[in-house]
């Protein structure tokens, strides 16, 4: 599910375009969460892994913030180092223990990546999450994303 109007244009296009490159048939991707968020963290996609894996149905996350559908188990000070990092452009990825809906942790392999331009406040978060255990199946994924993200979205630093 999707709510474009809360995404600048052609951040919501570059978004449907990391969502379709999560289409692939093979088994493991049906297990792949993606989220965008707008800078703030209020979720603006939440695609239908996202639904299994946290067991909050599109239509609840859509217009939440983020970090209460899937609290993780990091320290407020990481989280903020994580998204300062985002907001200097550069993309983030590893492991954390995260709390779906019922409460349960579970161990997940996150990849977090800035969209448009997040200092002027043009921008949005494409989060990619999946259980640990698939992480290295992803990784050729991710490189499709980044190209991808680059064809769309030149950094201004080359």
């Amino acid at each position: 599910m999707f709510e474009r109007d809360l995404l600048p244009s052609g951040v919501a296009e570059a978004v449907a375009a990391i969502a379709a490159l999560m289409l692939d048939p093979i088994p493991t991707y049906i297990d792949t969460a993606v989220i965008a968020t707008t800078i703030a963290g209020v979720v603006a996609y939440w695609n239908d892994a996202a639904e299994r894996l946290y067991g909050w149905k599109a239509k609840e996350a859509l217009g939440q913030n983020v970090v209460d559908l899937t609290p993780a188990s990091y320290s407020r000070a990481e989280a903020e180092a994580i998204m300062a990092r985002l907001q200097a452009g550069e993309a983030w990825d590893g492991e954390i223990v995260l709390r779906g809906r019922g409460g349960a942790p579970f161990l997940a392999y996150v990849m977090d990546l800035p969209v448009g331009d997040l200092a002027s406040g043009q921008g949005a978060i494409v989060g990619v999450s999946l259980p640990a255990e698939h992480r290295r199946l992803i990784d050729h994924r991710r490189q499709l994303i980044e190209t991808e993200l680059h064809l769309r979205f030149r950094s201004p630093r080359g």
